[in-house]
């Protein structure tokens, strides 16, 4: 449940990216320095990357017991929305650098091989830090995960020269049911938005940590392949993912003081999501400014509420006008 708070390393990353075009326009009627934006983009990913990993390894790590590196299967913890977590942190960390190497001016082979192999290296560090972690372990389908973002990435980026499909998240907070669970003899008892906020936190925390809020998205820009059509630029289609009524990473049950408390599956039944959106592609936008450019490109990394068609197993097919979670 630690792959989103890497949203804050490529926002940073992608931010450092804004500032520098902010602190070098003033070079655009005169030449580009790109050996200083190498060394902008040089400093600026090195710092990120400890910054990241130091504030990582002190938020989730450290308040652990440390281990010999071991592997943990976690293939079906949450209903598989953390795997494909990984996959949108992968895609999207291997997005920003390459729009960083870009704009520092590496050609389009070290451009590609760099934010990939940056993608996977953010990514690994993570793993690695499992391993040696007592409750968690190295996920081998964390790191496929990650694997399948950045080759998402790269192979568009290697055929198409674009991304035509890209992984955006969205998320709405969830009131979680204040109903009170008890353990199976009754000595213990918790009310169930107590459990969320246990397991999850709440405002930012909840953001990063709370898969019932979180869907993960498949936006397909519809006009990148239909070029010679009148189908607009800003408007694409998104295949999205999620689930609901979770309150433990492998099923509905925990224990207190070795008593068992469980969810009853029959009021609060643990299921997935599948949504057919609209979407909206910010990144068409385009200004005069390089700022604002860069703020819709980060900004699209987010999918936005719009009219949707959702299947689960427990409402069955339904629209909803503005899709939240």
């Amino acid at each position: 449940m630690k792959n989103h708070i890497l949203i804050y390393l490529f926002l940073i990353t992608g931010i450092s990216y804004a500032q520098g075009q902010i602190d070098t326009i003033a070079q655009e009627g005169s030449g580009i320095d790109y050996s200083k934006r190498k060394k902008i983009l040089f400093y600026g990913v090195g710092a990120t990357y400890v910054a990241g990993s130091t504030s990582l390894y002190l938020a989730w790590y450290k308040q652990n017991p440390q281990s010999s590196f071991h592997f943990f299967d976690d293939s079906k913890e949450w209903l598989m929305m953390d795997k494909l977590g990984h996959v949108y942190s992968g895609y999207n960390q291997s997005y920003i650098m390459h729009k960083g190497l870009k704009w520092a001016g590496y050609d389009d082979d070290k451009a590609l091989l760099y934010s990939s192999l940056l993608g996977i290296g953010f990514q690994t560090t993570i793993e690695v830090m499992d391993g040696f972690s007592s409750k968690w372990g190295f996920s081998n389908t964390d790191f496929i995960a990650n694997i399948v973002g950045v080759s998402g990435f790269a192979i568009q980026e290697k055929l198409w020269h674009e991304q035509r499909l890209t992984f955006k998240m969205s998320y709405w907070p969830v009131n979680h049911p204040t109903d009170v669970i008890n353990s199976e003899t009754g000595v213990f008892s918790v009310p169930l938005d107590q459990r969320a906020e246990a397991l999850f936190g709440s405002g930012i925390e909840g953001f990063l940590k709370d898969y019932n809020g979180q869907t993960i998205w498949l936006s397909v820009n519809v006009a990148s392949f239909l070029k010679d059509s009148k189908w607009p630029k800003w408007l694409s289609l998104a295949v999205g993912y999620s689930g609901e009524n979770m309150y433990g990473g492998f099923s509905n049950r925990w224990e207190v003081n070795d008593e068992n408390i469980i969810v009853d599956p029959i009021l609060y039944p643990r299921h997935r999501q599948f949504v057919l959106a609209l979407d909206y592609n910010l990144s068409a936008f385009k200004s005069r400014s390089p700022f604002v450019n860069t703020l819709l490109e980060l900004l699209d990394l987010l999918k936005f509420p719009a009219p949707a068609i959702e299947y689960n197993r427990v409402d069955g097919l339904k629209f909803r006008l503005l899709f939240l979670n």
